[in-house]
């Protein structure tokens, strides 16, 4: 996609790319700080998870749960990648997986969306698809162009 720049996407979502770990202590360092962003609110399942072999594995996996969802989405699928010799990681994205599932939380995320700068330009194109869809929506209005 032309104009579309990942790293500024991805950095709006609090995950750097320009920061990449080192080595593997420091991938923990910030995966624990990942996990403390985890608070009693969350629902036990659907806390960040990370399935390591306890070094660095020659192949990583980063799981995205869509809109509504949580880390929970993966529990089949996640131990077939680990068993498979993958390190993988399935962050919670911020907003959901809360243990008062009435949707309270997800309506004090449009709020806090609708003060964003980019939800004070107007919306023309707005990406449609299923719950597995939450990354490319962010990615897709953090790279607009400004109208």
């Amino acid at each position: 996609m032309q104009g579309v720049r990942a790293p500024q996407a991805m950095a709006s979502l609090g995950v750097s790319l320009a920061d990449p770990s080192r080595d593997y202590a420091a991938a923990l360092v910030k995966w624990e700080a990942l996990r403390a962003q985890d608070g009693a609110e969350v629902n036990p399942v659907c806390r960040s998870t990370l399935l390591t072999h306890g070094a660095r594995a020659e192949q990583a996996a980063v799981l995205v749960h869509g809109v509504t969802n949580c880390p929970q989405q993966f529990v089949q699928l996640a131990p077939l990648l680990f068993d498979q010799g993958y390190n993988v990681l399935i962050p919670r994205i911020p907003w959901n997986g809360f243990l008062d599932r009435s949707g309270e939380a997800m309506r004090n995320r449009a709020v806090h969306r609708d003060r964003s700068p980019a939800a004070r330009r107007q919306r023309r194109d707005q990406p449609a698809g299923h719950a597995g869809d939450a990354l490319a929506a962010q990615l897709h209005d953090a790279a607009r162009p400004a109208h």
